[in-house]
C-alpha cells in the first residue's frame, strides 16, 4: 500500500520533501495548518486529510504529519456523489482505505455504493476527517485545493485484515428515531430528541446533561444502532442539543432503532486487546506488516490518561511488525470481508497489510 511512511513534527514541516511523478496521501493533525506545507509547487499528486492528531507507534502527536508514500501498484481516487467508484479498479485489488468529512451527510451513501461494488475478497478500513475545533478550512484536498462533496479512497492490491471494537455495552432499549436530517434526531419514540435522552439518562444513571456537558455525556451512554457488526452495536454519540433535536456523531437512517448504551474504562480497554489477539491469530509473517490503526477520538476523551496505556498496548503486541501508525478520528469505518461496511463511534478499528 505505502512504499514509506515518515513522520514530521510541527518544527520540521518545512523540511518535507515530495519528489516528482510520486502519489503521496498527507495524514495532517489539526494542530498544523495545511498552508504550510510544501506541496503547491511541487510535480508529485498530493492529497491531504486532516484529523485530530496522528498517531506513530505508541505516541500520539496533535501537531504532526505523517507523509506516506504510495506504492506504484496502487491507486488513490477522490470520488464524488457524481464520479462512481472505478469497477475496473476495485477488480484488480484486494482492500482499500476510506477517508471522508465526518459531518457529510451522504456517508452512508457512499458506503451503499462503494459496498454494491465489492466482493467477499474484499477488506475495507477508514476514518471520518476533520478538526475537534470545528474550524470551517478545507479537510480533503488534492495540491492545495479543497474536495468537497466526496470522499477519497486508496485501492491496494495487498490483502488487509481488519477488526475493530469498542466495547460499549447494551443497557436499555429499543427507541425509534425519526431525523431531521442524517446527523440530527428530531424524535424518539415520538418525544423530542434531546428531552427523551436527557430523561433517559436521568432515570438510569441519576446524571444531569445540559448543553455544555453533553459530549461528554454522550462517550458514557452512547446510543446504539440496531443490528451487530463484529458481535457489537455500531454506535452514535451525542454532541450538541439544539433546541429540542439531538446532535450526533455520524449518519442515523430515518426509523432507525436505538438503544442506550454504556461505555466504561474496563470494557473499552478490553475490546482493543480482544481485537490485537483475533488480528494476530489471522495474520501471517507479521515481521513483513505494517498496522494501520484508526482510534476514535471518543476514547481519548473516555479513557483520558489511559489512552496512552492502550496505545501502548497495542504498539507492543504488534512490536514484531515493520511500523504502527495511523490516526484518531472522528468516526471509524471497517469491515473484513464478512459484513456489511459500518460507520462506528468510540472504535478502536485495526489493519494488517
Amino acid at each position: 500500500m505505502f512504499q514509506k511512511t515518515q513522520l514530521y513534527t510541527s518544527d520540521k514541516i518545512s523540511q518535507i520533501c515530495l519528489e516528482a511523478n510520486k502519489t503521496y496521501l498527507l495524514l495532517v493533525a489539526e494542530g498544523c495548518d495545511i498552508n504550510d506545507i510544501p506541496i503547491l509547487n511541487v510535480l508529485a499528486e498530493v492529497y491531504s486529510v486532516v484529523v485530530p492528531a496522528v498517531i506513530c507507534g505508541s505516541d500520539l502527536y496533535a501537531d504532526a504529519i505523517i507523509v506516506c508514500e504510495l506504492k506504484d501498484k496502487s491507486k488513490i481516487v477522490y470520488c464524488t456523489k457524481e464520479k462512481d467508484v472505478s469497477k475496473n479498479i476495485l477488480i484488480q485489488s484486494n482492500s482499500v482505505l476510506i477517508f471522508m468529512d465526518w459531518l457529510d451527510p451522504n456517508i452512508y451513501q457512499y458506503l451503499d455504493k462503494l459496498f454494491s461494488l465489492t466482493d467477499d475478497k474484499f477488506s475495507i478500513l477508514g476514518a471520518g476527517c476533520g478538526r475537534t475545533t470545528m474550524k470551517n478550512d478545507a479537510i480533503i484536498t488534492k495540491n492545495g485545493v479543497a474536495l468537497t462533496n466526496g470522499f477519497l479512497i486508496l485501492f491496494s492490491e495487498t490483502k488487509m485484515v481488519v477488526k475493530a471494537g469498542h466495547g460499549s455495552s447494551f443497557w436499555n432499549g429499543y427507541y425509534m428515531a425519526r431525523m431531521k436530517d442524517s446527523n440530527t434526531i428530531a424524535t424518539i419514540n415520538g418525544e423530542n430528541a434531546a428531552s427523551f435522552y436527557i430523561g433517559l439518562i436521568k432515570k438510569h444513571f441519576n446524571e444531569e446533561i445540559n448543553s455544555d456537558n453533553i459530549f461528554t455525556m454522550g462517550l458514557k451512554y452512547p446510543l446504539g444502532l440496531l443490528g451487530a457488526t463484529y458481535g457489537e452495536q455500531p454506535l452514535r454519540v451525542p454532541v450538541a442539543i439544539v433546541g429540542e433535536h439531538l446532535v450526533v456523531a455520524g449518519p442515523i437512517e430515518d426509523e432507525s432503532m436505538l438503544s442506550l448504551m454504556n461505555s466504561n474504562h474496563v470494557c473499552v480497554l478490553e475490546a482493543s486487546e480482544k481485537c490485537l489477539e483475533t488480528i494476530k491469530k489471522e495474520s501471517e509473517n507479521l515481521e513483513d506488516k505494517e498496522c494501520f490503526l484508526v482510534e476514535c477520538v471518543g476514547r481519548r476523551v473516555l479513557l483520558g490518561n489511559l489512552f496512552e496505556d492502550e496505545l501502548k498496548t497495542i504498539s507492543k503486541h504488534l512490536s514484531s511488525t515493520k511500523k504502527v501508525y495511523g490516526v484518531l478520528s472522528l468516526g471509524e469505518i471497517a469491515n473484513g470481508s464478512t459484513r456489511y461496511i459500518e460507520y462506528f463511534n468510540e472504535t478502536c478499528a485495526m489493519g494488517l497489510f
